[in-house]
């Protein structure tokens, strides 16, 4: 590798990473804070994840986002909470994935802050049953959880616009599909 293309990289990181613990403010008033290492560390995380679930991004403005919406659970401590947001971080471009980019990141991000509270903050439970869960449904056309009637209009609009020749002659039919108490732990 030549020098400039390493140094680049490293700039890169840094940037990244100063991006990432920028955040801080927001999560310091509930005693969790990124280290400058941490926030490196999670930076490489971010690109493991990427690149693991085929997925390019040009700006790491993801995660300083998921720092503010998570960093009031009362599920993250200061000793695991770089950890957990690395798996927050791989989870989420996986199930981006998963969800055929079907949901838009705010939704998948508010799904996920969602889906952890309900899952008391056990990331098994999060990314094997509970986002499992609703990346299936919305490869089904359905919400990622019953009830979110918003979401599946914007799916099913979504899907007449990459084929506007089929038609769905079964409108309504997702109501009848929708499986109520679908939660962490409320398995049906």
């Amino acid at each position: 590798m030549d020098f400039s293309l390493a140094f680049l990289q490293k700039s890169s990181l840094q940037s990244a990473a100063n991006e990432i613990l920028a955040a801080n403010q927001a999560s310091r008033r509930f005693e969790l804070t990124l280290s400058p290492k941490e926030a490196e560390a999670l930076v490489q995380r971010r690109g493991e994840a990427l690149s693991s679930s085929g997925r390019v991004e040009f700006d790491c403005a993801l995660v300083p986002q998921m720092i503010e919406l998570f960093c009031d659970s009362k599920y993250l401590n200061q000793a695991e909470y770089a950890e957990v947001l690395g798996d927050l971080v791989e989870a989420f471009y996986y199930f981006k994935t998963e969800m055929l980019d079907r949901v838009d990141d705010q939704t998948l991000l508010r799904l996920m802050r969602d889906e952890f509270e309900e899952c008391k903050g056990n990331m098994e439970l999060l990314t094997g049953t509970a986002l499992e869960r609703a990346a299936r449904r919305v490869r089904e056309g359905l919400p990622p959880v019953p009830g979110d009637e918003e979401l599946t209009q914007m799916l099913m609009e979504q899907e007449e616009e990459e084929d506007p020749m089929e038609q769905d002659d079964e409108d309504g039919e997702e109501e009848h599909h929708h499986e109520h108490g679908e939660h962490c732990g409320h398995a049906h």
